[in-house]
């Protein structure tokens, strides 16, 4: 089977060029004014991607006396045109002051420019999978299956060498500050991790033994290994010198720096100076202090880091199942899961991140008293240390049509922890911060605080489903139509709260280069699980520690990245009932008429997602988001527009 497909997804205005010819910078304004940024949101673009993919798939089956053998290849390419490297090279300039744009100059404002050599940049990348299975029926009652599969995911490469990045980690950087920028920083790049996994080996065994006819065991054992992220390349067309941002700042001292392109010295001008002497610097080995010598206002660059050799997240899954007859109509099953991960992603983004003792005279945890590297700012470094483990039974209770009737009833109890969930890189749930935390919160200690209840921990899910044929019927025909042919079917779903967490964006604002971090909150006493009881708070900032208002020193006992892990916090449930009623009419033997009403969450019951979790906000423990029910007439992923009741009529007509 060979397939292949091809899309475009650049976000942005249907023609940015002539957007940005209109209005070539995005303007905002920062002080309460009534105004909404004139440019829109251009700075942003262009983003998005163009993706070409294509696949050959061929397997093979063997049938041999007792043996069924089976083995095949799964190739795929993907050639993509990424434009990471597009965001704000048009530009934002934040303006705080009215009197400031009126007079067409910024002195508290700032202008902010990202320069890049390409905004588009060609990547690619492949996967290639082979694997050998063997069924073997040892006798009528037992059954293994034994099978071998072998991974090969490829390094992304660049074609115009685009990928720029430290040899090592940023630990085995030269953190002096007089090095030279190119010094330790590779630019130039073909590929985009520094080492990869050669091969990822997958054997797997399972078996099926049937000691009598109604009674089924089944169980088995593998190792599963993930791909990585294409996007995870975006990082290092980023860097510098491929991507550079530079900050035109406002002088009070001398608040005359224009706005407009037309004036001498206007902010426009100034980045792109800024750019060109960094540059010429970078190249000719420039250091923090000369590049800062030729402009004033250089802020030390932000960084993109990854391990030495990157390894394929894997899974060591194993499950087993016993399955019973109850007649030839009723089943019972019960399936035990478990699986361990290991090597899985983390986003490490305080490796750089310091507390002044100025600010933290009692020290903040692990971190030290000044930047480890000063040429740099925020340095995030991607990690293959994460683990993950899940334990969960689940009993399902079936049913068959029977009398008018079937249904089925599942249960399901489990317990899953990981550092990250969903990779680290994107969000399980991203209607708020507090949903997925997708970094390592002490950068030094891993497991201390991120270690906890994965974001899909729902210790109890409980669904069914259940279909009735309703059994009235009368000899008198027209009697008949309207009292028999009536079908009544629906769903019932129930789960556990989604845990969350609760941060301290104000203790971030304290660390040296930590802007990207995200401090969990000290937790006091109290509540830790909100009830479905939406009109009061489902919890206090009084539960919590922190710093007041305009603190410029942390208290001792709040100095830290928390005290408890992340996740251990957790939402209100979620349930929701469907219903559907139908009646059928029947025309003849051939045709069959049939009028019905469906009702997607019947009982309107209101479901709402984690409340807010920044304890330093106003809306800290209330709750804004609702959540849809898992089916819908518009299908999923339609967000708060259909959460609540949604009637439908159908009419059908079979021939």
């Amino acid at each position: 089977m060979a397939s292949g497909l091809y899309y475009s997804a650049i976000f942005g205005p249907p023609d940015l060029a002539a957007s940005l010819k209109a209005f070539p910078t995005t303007i905002a304004f920062a002080d309460g004014a009534p105004f909404t940024n004139l440019g829109g949101s251009d700075n942003a673009y262009p983003q998005g991607r163009n993706v070409t993919q294509w696949q050959l798939v061929d397997d093979f089956s063997w049938t041999k006396g007792n043996h069924g053998i089976k083995f095949g290849v799964n190739f795929r390419r993907n050639d993509i045109s990424s434009f990471a490297a597009g965001g704000n090279t048009s530009g934002l300039l934040t303006e705080n002051s009215l009197s400031e744009f009126y007079a067409g100059t910024i002195s508290t404002g700032t202008y902010t420019q990202t320069f890049a050599n390409a905004t588009e940049q060609p990547v690619a990348y492949y996967s290639l999978g082979l694997y050998v299975q063997d069924e073997w029926r040892v006798t009528n009652k037992l059954k293994l299956t034994l099978a071998l599969r072998a991974d090969r995911n490829s390094n992304e490469v660049c074609q115009k060498n685009c990928f720029s990045r430290p040899a090592g980690t940023f630990l085995q950087m030269d953190h002096n500050i007089n090095t030279p920028y190119n010094a330790d920083i590779v630019s130039g790049l073909h590929n985009a991790f520094p080492g990869l996994q050669n091969v990822a080996w997958g054997p797997r065994v399972g078996f099926a033994w049937n000691p009598k006819g109604d009674l089924v065991v089944r169980g088995g054992f593998g190792i599963f290994s993930d791909l990585y992220q294409g996007l995870i390349a975006d990082r290092f067309i980023t860097n510098l010198p491929n991507v550079n941002t530079f900050v035109v700042r406002g002088n009070t001292a001398n608040p005359t720096i224009a706005i407009s392109p037309g004036q001498a010295g206007n902010i426009f001008t100034q980045a792109a100076a800024s750019n060109t002497a960094f540059v010429n610097a970078y190249s000719s080995g420039g250091t923090l202090a000369s590049l800062q010598a030729v402009d004033p206002g250089f802020l030390p660059p932000s960084l993109n880091t990854i391990v030495n050799n990157v390894t394929n997240p894997h899974y060591y899954e194993w499950n087993l199942q016993v399955e019973k007859a109850f007649g030839v109509k009723t089943s019972l099953s019960v399936n035990y899961v478990g699986n361990h991960g290991s090597n899985e992603f983390i986003r490490n983004l305080g490796v750089n991140t310091y507390c002044s003792t100025a600010v933290c005279p009692n020290g903040f945890d692990s971190l030290p008293s000044s930047a480890p590297d000063p040429r740099f700012g925020n340095v995030t470094e991607l990690q293959n240390n994460g683990i993950s483990n899940y334990n969960g039974v689940t009993a399902t209770l079936t049913r068959r049509f029977g009398h008018g009737f079937q249904g089925n009833f599942t249960y399901t109890y489990s317990h899953s922890l990981d550092d990250v969930s969903n990779g680290g890189l994107e969000p399980y749930n991203g209607l708020n911060a507090a949903n997925s935390f997708r970094l390592a919160i002490d950068p030094n200690n891993l497991r201390r605080l991120n270690y906890s209840n994965s974001d899909y921990d729902f210790p109890h899910s409980l669904s069914a489903n259940y279909f009735w044929e309703l059994p009235f019927k009368s000899a008198n025909g027209i009697l008949n139509q309207t009292i028999g042919g009536w079908t009544i079917a629906g769903t019932f779903f129930a789960k556990s709260g989604e845990p969350f967490s609760v941060y301290d964006t104000r203790t971030r604002s304290l660390l040296g280069n930590g802007s990207n971090t995200l401090p969990l909150a000290v937790y006091s006493s109290g509540p830790r699980t909100c009830g479905e009881n939406f009109s009061v708070l489902c919890l206090s900032a009084s539960q919590f520690a922190f710093p007041a208002s305009g603190s410029t020193q942390l208290l001792g006992n709040v100095a830290t990245f928390g005290n408890v892990p992340r996740n251990f916090f957790r939402g209100p449930g979620f349930f929701d009932t469907d219903l559907s009623l139908q009646k059928n009419f029947k025309i003849s033997e051939r045709y069959i008429f049939t009028l019905g009403a469906n009702a997607f969450n019947v009982l309107n019951h209101p479901n709402f997602d984690n409340p807010h979790g920044s304890v330093t906000t106003g809306s800290f423990g209330q709750f804004f988001e609702s959540v849809t029910p898992p089916n819908s007439p518009y299908g999923n992923f339609q967000g708060a527009t259909v959460s609540g009741r949604v009637l439908q009529i159908d009419v059908k007509f079979k021939f």
